[in-house]
């Protein structure tokens, strides 16, 4: 595995799950997290968890469903100054009991929740050799 002590890493869908799983994995090997949810509140006690293990933890949140709340999360990770090394697109829509799902490019753009947060992100890595340990 790359070296993660000392970067930060983006997790979306950081509150619970998979990706609370994941925050909490890339905490133990020394990664900083910035841990998104549509509520920052509800990263909180991930926070604390994270905050234990001696790395850093910011939440921000976003609804990535929406282009112009991803552009306030990105301005709020901006102002922090920390340098997104890593970036673990957890989040997603679930559209329960569809019968004819992605019929066109356009409905597989607009249900993938990480669509805005991939078009906003673009440029906005190093680009190294490490900064392309990117989980999507």
């Amino acid at each position: 595995m790359v070296n993660l002590r000392g970067k930060w890493a983006l997790v979306t869908g950081a509150a619970r799950g998979i990706g609370r799983l994941a925050a909490v994995f890339l905490a133990e090997k020394g990664c900083n997290i910035i841990a998104q949810s549509r509520d920052r509140r509800h990263c909180d006690s991930l926070a604390d968890e994270i905050g234990k293990l001696g790395v850093k933890c910011v939440a921000v949140e976003a609804e990535l469903s929406d282009t112009e709340s991803v552009k306030k999360m990105l301005s709020d990770i901006d102002a922090t100054g920390f340098q997104v090394d890593v970036v673990l697109n957890n989040a997603g829509m679930q559209l329960a009991y569809r019968k004819d799902y992605l019929e066109t490019q356009q409905q597989a753009e607009t249900c993938s929740s990480g669509f805005h947060a991939k078009s906003a992100l673009r440029g906005r890595h190093k680009d190294d050799a490490e900064s392309r340990a990117v989980a999507s």
